[in-house]
């Protein structure tokens, strides 16, 4: 289906694809890819209430050993929210908590009676079960929580290398949160040497960046550290401190950085 909105023609080739093959996806990649199809939910298994989740979960009855996590997808229905079943985990078959007596009845009832009144009562525990138990899992995966747009805990630990790990630290200047943590590994040392300051700034800018050190100035001395006739104190030590006129030669404290060449269009975008 071809459109002008990307996103929205992605969303409806996944639905499409998960409809036709669900058996090849695994659970937590499925719930990964609906879940970011509606950032505007709660994440699964933080809602208040399962109407706020972008799909309803459930497990299809059946005595066979799962061949995959996933049984089907089903989203034909107007107006109603998506249905994904599973196998691998819920109240049914061989694996389950209930007499398998139930789940052939459950089968009977859906497969020779078109009712699903058992089935969709246990769906309701199901739901919320596989939603914290998907929640259990993306809690603790760095990539998730990033494509969530939360500030997540990895990246917490991350920041805390270099002591920007607390909220008060969080967008305090100009600088992106996620272009400190990209360079954690030169903020967290404990030398700010040039060639980490050249990296830092090449690839935000993504210009070349040469850094040029022991840039010379001439240093002005105030009264009490020159060197006088009849002056006390160590810059009047002969051989030691001694020093003539007003001014030093210094080159430890500047250093230059050159960016460049810079076209016209990069100057207007920077």
């Amino acid at each position: 289906m071809a459109g002008t909105n990307r996103a929205a023609t992605s969303g409806l080739e996944l639905l499409a694809d998960l409809r036709d093959n669900a058996t090849r996806y695994d659970f937590f990649q499925a719930i990964r890819l609906l879940e970011n199809l509606h950032p505007d939910r709660p994440p699964m298994g933080s809602s208040q209430k399962a109407i706020d989740d972008p799909v309803r979960l459930g497990q299809e009855p059946s005595l066979a050993f799962a061949p995959s996590t996933l049984a089907e997808f089903n989203h034909s229905t107007p107006g109603a929210k998506p249905r994904l079943n599973v196998r691998f985990f819920g109240l049914f078959g061989p694996n389950g908590p209930l007499p398998l007596h139930l789940t052939e009845y459950a089968r009977d009832r859906i497969r020779n009676h078109k009712d699903l009144t058992l089935t969709r009562f246990l769906d309701v525990f199901h739901h919320r079960l596989l939603s914290l138990f998907y929640r259990a899992w993306s809690d603790v995966q760095p990539v998730v929580q990033l494509e969530r747009g939360e500030y997540d805990r990895f990246s917490c630990y991350v920041a805390s290398l270099f002591g920007c790990g607390t909220e008060d630290y969080l967008d305090r200047d100009a600088l992106p949160q996620r272009a400190k943590l990209y360079h954690a590994g030169h903020l967290a040392t404990q030398t700010r040497h040039a060639e980490g300051l050249r990296s830092i700034l090449a690839d935000y800018f993504q210009l070349p960046v040469q850094i040029e050190e022991f840039i010379g100035q001439w240093v002005e001395l105030p009264d009490n550290c020159r060197c006088t006739i009849g002056g006390l104190g160590q810059t009047a030590s002969l051989g030691r401190a001694a020093t003539i006129g007003s001014h030093i030669w210094d080159c430890q404290q500047k250093f230059r950085i050159t960016i460049g060449p810079v076209s016209w269009d990069d100057y207007q975008r920077r």
